[in-house]
């Protein structure tokens, strides 16, 4: 079984990826995913080529926090990148999980893109952890050291969590304490592996 976990920024999928790794369940993070395609040489190239040198560090890799506050200010940036990066992401994406699942049975894949890239039907069930809008603002400006008006941009590009809460097969409102979301992921999985 595959299913997929997802949520907008600062909404905690990646604290919920964390609590199943705790219980044992094998996760694959998309972003993880996109760190070892972005060390492609190729993809290297074509960035470059598309959107300049200027986005690589001294090493020549890509410099991430560059590359994300050039994408989420221009949406042109955005488009080349997608277009670069996105389909060799998700052949990569479904290849791990199809090998855990072969190996496993079961496997979860944290993307918060999932439905922005129509990934979902890949999934026989989608989580979506939602938190309230102020809370995110805030976990991720502390968490990434960005500017209120970053993490809007960010939040722009994606899906508004009501949208895809309103597709998911399971939603962990992630409104309190750590604890709390750890206790509601371990609810929610018994409701997807053994569903009423």
């Amino acid at each position: 079984m595959r299913i997929g976990l997802t949520g907008g920024i600062g909404s905690g999928a990646s604290e919920a990826a964390r609590r199943l790794e705790q219980m044992g369940i094998p996760v694959i993070s998309a972003d993880a995913v996109g760190h070892d395609v972005l060390l492609d040489p190729l993809v290297k190239r074509e960035l470059a080529a598309a959107l300049g040198n200027d986005l690589f560090d001294a090493a020549g890799e890509v410099d991430r926090a560059k590359l994300g506050a050039r994408v989420f200010a221009d949406p042109e940036a955005r488009r080349i990148l997608n277009r670069l990066v996105h389909p060799l992401l998700l052949d990569e994406v479904a290849a791990r999980a199809r090998e855990e699942e072969a190996r496993s049975g079961i496997v979860v894949v944290d993307a918060a893109l999932i439905y922005e890239w129509g990934f979902q039907g890949f999934f026989q069930k989608v989580i979506v952890v939602d938190a309230p809008m102020e809370q995110r603002i805030h976990r991720t400006m502390a968490r990434d050291q960005l500017t209120r008006e970053q993490v809007e941009q960010r939040l722009a590009a994606q899906w508004p969590l009501e949208k895809k809460a309103a597709r998911a097969d399971v939603v962990i409102t992630n409104d309190g304490t750590l604890e709390e979301l750890q206790r509601k992921v371990e609810e929610a999985w018994k409701v997807i592996i053994a569903p009423p």
